[in-house]
């Protein structure tokens, strides 16, 4: 594709811990030894959003070059390099596309690819160009084949052609494909440790992933201890096992350094970034300890400078260039966020707030993570639970306590009992809800097209100017509902409840 296509882009895609950042690093290493000059870009290093004049936009594409070249203290100008590339004697290859769209809303992730796409020349068609670029980006990010296909054809660009890029999808490892990673790590144990993966179902499925398959070997025995293997175990049996390791090595105690992680994943997402300069780092890490006073007298006789040697020596913290840090992976960022979001949730209860979008891995940590709470720990959520959606929340807020209580319906036979719950103003698409029961349930300018509810009991169902519209019920009771639709079948269309299917209910109204 380098040397001889004419198709101008390469997509790299597949789930997290699929091998796509291996991928692009390998491939920039064969292209070093051709005329084709690589130049790799993490986007997870470089910035979310810049600040000039006072004002915070997403940066340019040669902002984004000249922060690589930057840390790696090249003069030589953004500029050049983009002349290379429409020279074609040079390849973008734009590791983690996905690490940068997760923190921007939709108008957002196609002006930021349209920033990307400014490599090729302004007066010649995009296949007409010498221009080639390779992007990675995690298949979640995209709703479907054709949701995947129009973002990487440029988002619908008239002079853009269905042939003129490639992707490529890396595919889970398949058995024998384990088989012979674990013979060459392990040698003669091997195959006792194939078997203990096989005989559990959720193990088997993440040994599929190169990034973890190792790793779980290393950690078996701490897993098969547990009552629950899911995500959120198994990420804490590998976050254990470093941990573990690195004490006597360093002078943050494992508990603390345990909180600290959650609290710079936190900080990290709330600012929209992967990673943060040396003396960024530094700055937040002396606020941090200074804002936890009890762990800090822990430490009085320690000196700052050997405080900050040790966090950055921390095994689960990489640098990368010479100033920037970040985590060794964008998924152990994604698990320390889901642990800070449930412990802050249970302790502020109904004062907890989300405001920003969290990804699907962050989400689904959450979610596994219930499953591994302390019944204290169970009992506060409950509460903050009951707290949150008894008054009217951010949807991102709104739809995650949904899920968690769905899951606990499911995975943990846990029904909440509610007084209220107020879904006003939500709007999610293709909403799933079971196990909720609640003696009043507001639906205020909700927009829930395509939702299902199961097992669900409500005493009272108001709806307001909502869009309920070809919801599916199963197995449901509700016993009364007001609306301010007057029900006439030529206004059913408006009526938000257009096209229910109802199943195995007990409606009373």
């Amino acid at each position: 594709w380098a040397q001889n296509s004419d198709q101008s882009i390469y997509a790299v895609l597949g789930d997290y811990g699929m091998g796509k950042t291996f991928s692009c690093r390998i491939f920039a290493k064969e292209l070093a030894g051709t005329k084709i000059t690589p130049f790799y870009i993490d986007l997870r290093d470089t910035p979310t959003f810049v600040t000039k004049d006072n004002i915070v936009r997403q940066p340019l594409l040669e902002e984004i070059i000249d922060n690589v070249l930057g840390r790696q203290n090249i003069k030589t100008q953004a500029q050049d390099f983009i002349q290379q590339a429409q020279d074609g004697t040079l390849i973008f290859i734009f590791d983690g596309l996905d690490e940068k769209l997760v923190h921007y809303n939709q108008d957002m992730r196609q002006q930021f690819l349209s920033e990307l796409m400014r490599v090729f020349p302004v007066d010649t068609f995009r296949s007409q160009s010498k221009v080639k670029m390779v992007l990675s980006c995690r298949t979640h990010h995209f709703e479907d084949l054709k949701a995947q296909s129009s973002f990487l054809r440029g988002l619908g660009r008239t002079d853009s052609a269905s042939e003129d890029y490639r992707a490529v999808e890396i595919l889970p490892f398949n058995a024998l494909q384990i088989e012979s990673l674990l013979e060459k790590q392990l040698g003669n144990k091997s195959r006792v440790v194939f078997e203990l993966i096989n005989d559990n179902r959720y193990l088997a499925n993440l040994a599929k992933r190169p990034f973890l398959l190792t790793r779980i070997a290393q950690v078996l025995p701490a897993l098969q201890t547990l009552r629950v293997i899911n995500s959120a175990a198994v990420y804490q049996a590998l976050i254990d096992d470093a941990i573990d390791r690195d004490e006597g090595k360093h002078i943050l105690r494992p508990r603390h350094k345990r909180i600290l992680l959650q609290d710079l994943s936190a900080e990290l997402w709330q600012q929209s970034e992967q990673i943060l300069m040396v003396d960024e780092l530094n700055e937040w890490y002396q606020s941090w300890l200074h804002s936890n006073t009890s762990i800090l007298q822990q430490y009085d006789k320690v000196s700052n400078s050997e405080l900050e040697r040790d966090l950055r020596n921390s095994t689960l913290l990489v640098r990368f260039g010479e100033e920037d840090f970040g985590f060794t992976h964008s998924s152990m960022q994604e698990f320390f966020l889901a642990q800070w979001i449930l412990k802050n949730w249970r302790q502020l209860l109904g004062d907890f707030k989300l405001n920003k979008a969290i990804s699907p891995l962050t989400r689904q940590f959450i979610l596994d993570g219930i499953l591994l709470l302390k019944p204290k720990e169970i009992k506060q959520l409950k509460q903050a639970l009951k707290d949150s959606l008894q008054q009217k929340n951010t949807t991102e807020l709104t739809h995650l306590a949904l899920d968690i209580v769905s899951t606990m319906s499911k995975e943990m036979g846990i029904t909440l009992d509610f007084e209220c719950v107020d879904l006003s103003y939500l709007k999610v698409k293709q909403l799933f809800v079971t196990g909720l029961k609640t003696k009043e349930l507001i639906l205020s300018h909700s927009d829930l097209p395509a939702s299902r509810w199961k097992n669900v009991e409500i005493a009272i169902v108001k709806i307001n100017d909502s869009n309920l519209n070809q919801s599916v019920w199963r197995d449901c009771v509700l016993q009364d509902l007001h609306t301010d639709f007057n029900f006439k079948i030529d206004d059913a269309l408006h009526s938000g409840m257009h096209q229910w299917t109802v199943d195995n209910c007990q409606f009373e109204f």
